[in-house]
Parts: C-alpha cells; structure tokens; sequence
C-alpha cells in the first residue's frame, strides 16, 4: 500500500495578498491563516467553524480537457459571499491553479484583461506564476464573457 504524502511537508508557507482581501498561496498557507478558504490542492482538511471553505476537486495535470473555467464563476461568487473576510486561493505548489482563480476574479471582478492579470500578479508574488497553458485558453475565452 502507497501512502499520499501531504505536499510541501518541509517547504514553507508561500502566501501574498494580491489585491484588497484576497490571498493567493500554498497548500502550507492555510494552515496558519484566519480567513475563508477556496481549496484547490488535492487534499482535504477542515478549518475553523468561523470561516467559509470551498473545496474545488480539480486536477493539476497536463491533460488540456481539464476544465477549471467551470468554477470561475463559482470561485468569484465564493468571494462576493465572503467580501468581510481575508479569503486564501490555494493549491499544492499555488502556481497554477490558484494562479489561474485569481486571474480569472481579476478578469471579471477588477475588468483587467488577461496580459495585464498575469503582470499584476506576478508583481505581487513571492513565489513562482505558471499556470497551464489550458487553463490560459480557458482564460482567454473567460476575457470574451
């Protein structure tokens, strides 16, 4: 039998605040974090009955029919909810599919266009911006909405 080793377990918490209240980090940065949550890693956890948790159960592969588009709408709705509290967007590493929630409530919520997203995120990270080149196309329509 395989065990799944939580990811990260000697890498530290990666997290910076993007824009007003929204956090983008890694897996690590939920555990010290009071807030509401959007996870996007593969593993669950609960968190303190004070703050909102959403779980998204989407893979981070290579496979271009992965369709993260299909929760940009529910993650931007998610913020809105929670607009009082600091919300965290995380994954694994969160370089790609944070990453890409992030971008995606910069496009709608902040109207910035796609280039200009990815700038501006990057010019806030401490940590690597790479997300899957499906999930920019999936962006790039999500700009024509």
């Amino acid at each position: 039998m395989e065990l799944a080793l939580i990811p990260n377990q000697e890498c530290k918490s990666v997290i910076d605040n993007i824009i007003d209240n929204i956090y983008l980090g890694n897996f690590q940065s939920h555990k010290n974090f009071n807030g509401s949550i959007i996870n996007l890693s593969d593993y669950d956890y609960i968190i303190n009955d004070k703050y909102n948790l959403l779980r998204i159960n989407i893979s981070d592969s290579r496979d271009a029919n992965e369709n993260i588009a299909q929760y940009f709408i529910k993650c931007i709705d998610f913020i809105e909810t929670n607009k009082y509290d600091n919300i965290l967007i995380h994954c694994n590493e969160g370089v790609s599919r944070s990453v890409t929630i992030v971008l995606a409530i910069l496009i709608k919520k902040y109207k910035y266009d796609l280039k200009t997203a990815i700038e501006f995120v990057k010019s806030k990270r401490t940590h690597p911006t790479a997300p899957k080149r499906h999930f920019l196309k999936q962006l790039l329509s999500f700009t024509k909405t």
